[in-house]
């Protein structure tokens, strides 16, 4: 019987662990659409392997734009994340959405400025997307 009892909490382990949260840094190296953008869930725009994409397989993945990112996001599907964290200096940051797709934050949506000015020279546009903020979430700026 204990070796049953083994087994089946390896095998949950498991299963949890394939769905931990996990913090995804935008890196711009997929494809471009017509127009540009870059679709939210093609892998190669967060630097991994396929398929993955924040809040594929959970809700409690994070998002970090560092410093001097511009990117046209296309949010390509709807989706709840945790965190989105654009503590950066110089980001131009566009998201859109032609079919009005959301993207959900639970947690907050952090923004920044350069650490050693206290300034930001950042722009965060939503052309059509929304961003949507669960109950709890907040935005927060400061220095990065």
């Amino acid at each position: 019987m204990k070796k049953a009892f083994v087994v089946v909490l390896t095998v949950a382990a498991g299963i949890a662990g394939a769905f931990a949260a996990t913090t995804f840094t935008w890196t711009g190296g997929g494809t471009p659409n017509e127009d540009g953008s870059l679709n939210w869930t093609d892998s190669a725009n967060w630097g991994v392997a396929e398929p993955a994409y924040p809040g594929r397989t959970s809700t409690d993945d994070k998002v970090v734009f560092s410093a001097g990112t511009a990117a046209r996001v296309r949010l390509d599907i709807t989706k709840t994340i945790n965190l989105m964290t654009a503590k950066a200096d110089n980001l131009d940051l566009t998201f859109d959405s032609p079919d009005g797709h959301v993207l959900t934050l639970r947690s907050s949506f952090e923004l920044g400025a350069n650490a050693s000015t206290g300034q930001s020279h950042s722009t965060i546009t939503l052309d059509g997307a929304k961003i949507v903020a669960a109950q709890s979430t907040y935005l927060q700026s400061g220095s990065s």
